[in-house]
């Protein structure tokens, strides 16, 4: 199952691989290293680079290639449920939110489960890291889910606005350090100089191309 399926919104509900538009070199080399990450050949992926690169239609792309729900069988009897495959859990979370959600938390007492969800997930997603502001109280929660994801060998996708250079001086050592090596090759600048929402529709500048 997907854990907040509902964040991934309308918009991308649709995405997925076939329908990404390979529009660069790096858009070719995110998708092989998502592959990697489903063939199990990485322990992670980084999409980094500006806004509209789509990083984000690649991770939903990944979350729904990755989800495989459970198999339930109702045993001959009718009163007893087998779980012949438990599927995979996938738990996406936009990092804004999940900041909001973790903080929120502390009120009703659901933040440990927030982020036990976080660090227990088999593929953890989280979009658009470093989009709100780096205290202390983000660093320590975002550290503690990486350092137990690092530990257990578990595979973890993220895309930030800044590149991976950029992260090491928004996040501890421990964090990129960790990051750098659970996914290797994997980290991929989504570079250029155009919105891939305006190239993918033939425009420029919000104008159609002729």
């Amino acid at each position: 199952m997907i854990i907040n399926r509902d964040l991934i919104g309308d918009r991308f509900a649709e995405c997925s691989f076939d329908s990404f538009k390979v529009l660069s070199a790096s858009h070719r080399k995110a998708i092989d290293a998502c592959r990697s990450l489903l063939d199990g050949d990485s322990g992670g992926v980084v999409l980094t680079g500006p806004v509209g690169r789509g990083k984000t239609h690649l991770l939903v792309s990944l979350a729904y290639e990755f989800n495989r729900e459970a198999n339930l069988e109702l045993l001959d009897d009718n009163d007893y449920v087998s779980v012949s495959d438990p599927g995979n859990c996938v738990v996406f979370w936009p990092h804004k939110e999940l900041s909001r959600a973790i903080k929120d938390g502390f009120a009703d007492g659901t933040s440990s489960g927030y982020i036990d969800d976080c660090k227990t997930a088999d593929l953890l997603i989280i979009d658009e890291l470093a989009s709100e502001n780096i205290t202390d109280f983000v660093n320590e929660f975002t550290e503690e889910i990486i350092e137990y994801r690092y530990n257990q060998e578990l595979p973890t996708a993220i895309s930030s606005n800044l590149e991976f250079a950029q992260m090491k001086g928004a996040y501890s050592p421990r964090v990129v350090s960790r990051l750098a090596d659970m996914c290797g090759d994997c980290i991929i600048l989504l570079d250029g100089d155009e919105d891939y929402r305006l190239k993918k529709n033939g425009r420029r500048d919000g104008k159609k191309r002729s």
